[in-house]
């Protein structure tokens, strides 16, 4: 019980630090990839730390002490002979039971959700091989449309997107600027962490901390696909190509350089910030390294401290014991 309670509390803590002290934050907008895996990282940490909790019920007492060669024996033994679980019979099934929920949740949730997005894109494609025209000097599919508009069809056959508007209005400088951010979110796989996200925050509804994360990802990823393109084409070049094609709207299965968010993103490109110190930064990444490690370490603390204390009890066993 020691473990479930304190992996509980830890996820509750993750959850309200996080949805408090990093949502919105401005050092987060100055270094997008560590912001990105921050959040990540935490919702990972808080997940895995429930997920933990209910295995911590379902298994025999013995099995998180002293690793994996003790792990083996207690479950061998709870095949081989009746093994109360640490909490008895009921902990046992109520851990199994809240294990199972969990699992089949993100499992049903997750499958729906890719499903969707794979029919969504692949919908899409059927449409831009009926209306769409090749640019094979660019390697972007041109679209006829009067608004500018520049999007990214993510997958296993990514598609850069163009209108015709946009390839007529805006200048090769600006041009080359706005397909490189696109070429970005292919480059990195930004699909996939918007795509986890979107999972955790359909799985879990109720924690705000998945749905700050859903928010501040889309807007990280736009950051760090801006800062890809700045640094190949100009701060200036992709701020402008940004306002020229604020108005085209990406469909939902792709990631456009528009959006909610271009207005900030353009200030942020014209009046770039400081960057984040250096020691910042290093606390940033190995905070984001050990977070998804410290429900593991509850889990086995308390196990692994009572039989060594056992042991050491024996080897050198005190005066009133």
């Amino acid at each position: 019980m020691t473990a479930a309670v304190a992996l509980l509390c830890y996820a509750a803590l993750v959850t309200l630090l996080a949805t408090v002290g990093l949502t919105g934050r401005g050092w987060l907008r100055r270094s997008p990839v560590l912001g990105i895996l921050l959040w990540q990282s935490i919702s990972f940490s808080a997940v895995l730390s429930v997920l933990l909790s209910a295995v911590s019920l379902a298994a025999p007492g013995a099995a998180f002490q002293f690793g994996l060669g003790r792990l083996l024996q207690a479950c061998q033994a709870a095949f081989g002979v009746p093994y109360p679980p640490r909490e008895g019979l009921a902990g046992g099934l109520v851990g199994g039971l809240a294990l199972s929920v969990l699992l089949g949740r993100l499992c049903w949730v997750g499958s729906r959700t890719l499903l969707a997005e794979s029919r969504r894109r692949r919908r899409h494609l059927q449409a831009l091989a009926l209306l769409g025209e090749h640019d094979q000097a660019r390697r972007v599919t041109v679209l006829t449309h009067d608004t500018p508009a520049a999007y990214c069809l993510p997958g296993r056959c990514p598609r850069i997107v163009l209108t015709s508007a946009a390839r007529d209005l805006l200048p090769v400088d600006q041009l080359d600027a706005v397909l490189a951010h696109e070429f970005a979110h292919v480059r990195e796989r930004h699909h996939w962490i918007l795509s986890s996200a979107n999972i955790l925050a359909a799985a879990f509804p109720g924690p705000g901390l998945f749905r700050a994360a859903r928010r501040e990802l889309a807007e990280l990823v736009e950051m760090r696909a801006d800062d890809y393109a700045a640094a190949r084409h100009g701060r200036a070049a992709l701020a402008a190509a940004l306002v020229l094609v604020a108005g085209g709207q990406a469909p939902r299965a792709a990631l456009g350089a528009a959006g909610s968010t271009v207005a900030l993103r353009v200030t942020r490109l014209l009046r770039p910030a400081e960057p984040v110190s250096h020691l910042s930064a290093g606390l940033g990444w190995v905070g984001a390294g050990l977070l998804p490690l410290l429900p593991v370490v509850l889990l086995l603390a308390p196990g692994t401290l009572t039989a060594l204390s056992a042991q050491m009890a024996h080897i050198c066993p005190l005066p009133w014991s």
